[in-house]
């Protein structure tokens, strides 16, 4: 919302084109929540919906655009404001009395899932968590990332999860399901992947397929890679690595990449085991190295009441 680079296109090309406004927004998505509300925040684009009974869901928005038009650009972090957070407390006392399942859904994650989570975890998250748990939530859900990853914290001795779900047009496609037991509070979820390669050999043969098959696997291949390949040639200087030692390391980045999506560990191939002997101050290092630790990202289930 109010972005001052929106862009619409036609064909190939793309213009600049008027911002959506909060107010415009609301109008578009009028009928993917904001008609079932039944509650809005007085402080935000956010709102209550309520499924059933007892099960209740707080749209909360994290995104930051009021200054986008000083700053020239739209804003990638998130926040929320003082009023939302006291909104929070409200809902969630209301929750607590119809004795009903309270769960935040927001763009930001409320926790940090990866090395690399600036601008992804929400700002002030110690403070958003502690008001999430205050309401006595025990889940919140979140994206941004676009990697599948589920993440666990303590506050004041409460437990509170953050699954982040995979982004559908990325990596395993993954689609998440949530399953709520009002009779004992629990749940549990499921990242399920989307065989979207056996809907084009349907649709369009195996021709059609493998081409599918080799861009879907190239494009995260690709940004890891690269990135390891910039970053790495940057400071080349100091680390005076050879053109096929950079390269071997940035095959394992692109490895990397690709688990970090998947959410699943990465193969401790050659080319991981170069990044482990690498310098522990070496760029990326951190992050390669962290996926193969990687497990418990596709399952989850717990108490959320």
């Amino acid at each position: 919302m109010n972005n001052p680079i929106a862009r619409r296109f036609k064909g190939n090309h793309q213009y600049s084109t008027e911002a959506t406004s909060p107010t415009q927004f609301k109008k578009i998505y009028r009928q993917a929540g904001y008609s079932q509300a039944s509650e809005n925040d007085p402080s935000s684009l956010g709102y209550l919906v309520k499924p059933s009974k007892h099960t209740w869901f707080l749209m909360l928005n994290s995104a930051i655009y009021k200054s986008n038009y000083q700053q020239g650009n739209s804003t990638v972090g998130g926040g929320l404001t003082d009023g939302t957070l006291q909104w929070i407390a409200k809902v969630g006392k209301q929750a607590k009395q119809a004795h009903a399942t309270l769960i935040p859904v927001l763009h930001h994650n409320t926790m940090d899932h990866t090395v690399i989570h600036q601008d992804y975890t929400i700002g002030y998250a110690e403070d958003v968590r502690k008001a999430l748990t205050n309401a006595g939530i025990k889940l919140s859900l979140s994206g941004h990332i676009h990697a599948q990853s589920i993440k666990s914290t303590k506050v004041a001795g409460q437990s509170l999860t953050d699954i982040a779900s995979g982004a559908l047009i990325l990596g395993s496609h993954y689609y998440g399901t949530l399953k709520i037991n009002q009779a004992n509070g629990t749940a549990t979820y499921r990242a399920t992947p989307l065989n979207v390669s056996a809907y084009i050999k349907q649709q369009q043969g195996v021709t059609a397929m493998r081409a599918y098959q080799k861009y879907d696997h190239d494009v995260l291949y690709a940004a890891g890679y690269n990135a390891a390949l910039s970053q790495l040639y940057e400071d080349r200087d100091e680390t005076k690595l050879s053109t096929a030692k950079v390269n071997q390391l940035a095959r394992g980045m692109a490895a990397a990449n690709i688990a970090l999506f998947r959410g699943t560990s990465v193969t401790n191939s050659t080319a991981i085991k170069a990044w482990q002997q690498m310098p522990q101050d070496t760029s990326l290092r951190g992050f390669v190295l962290a996926t193969q630790k990687l497990h418990g990202n596709v399952t989850w289930s717990g108490k959320v009441r």
